[in-house]
């Protein structure tokens, strides 16, 4: 695990907002392969952030997931929420995942 990921894995107390996703999403990213958080599988943001802020991410069931460094602020994270072919709002290299 990187230094960054290890960072950001003790950040989850420092989370500025959440972000809540579909049920296709969380099995996406617990899956084997190494994958970022996508617009299209957003349903829900919560609080106000800026562009690398620390959020946690759950799922529908609001469990937990992970924590991650978004690369939008939460009003443009809500513009491109459920939208294909948008750029990640949590790039991998900045998402830890419990």
């Amino acid at each position: 695990m990187s230094s960054v990921k290890k960072w950001i894995a003790h950040s989850g107390g420092f989370a500025k907002g959440k972000i809540v996703i579909d049920e296709n999403a969380a099995r996406i990213l617990q899956g084997d392969k190494a994958v970022s958080l996508l617009p299209v599988g957003v349903t829900q943001i919560e609080g106000e952030f800026e562009k690398d802020d620390i959020v946690n991410i759950f799922n529908a069931n609001n469990k937990l997931l992970g924590v991650g460094k978004v690369q939008f602020n939460a009003a443009k994270c809500r513009e491109v929420m459920g939208k294909k072919n948008q750029r990640p709002i949590i790039h991998y290299d900045y998402l830890y995942l419990e």
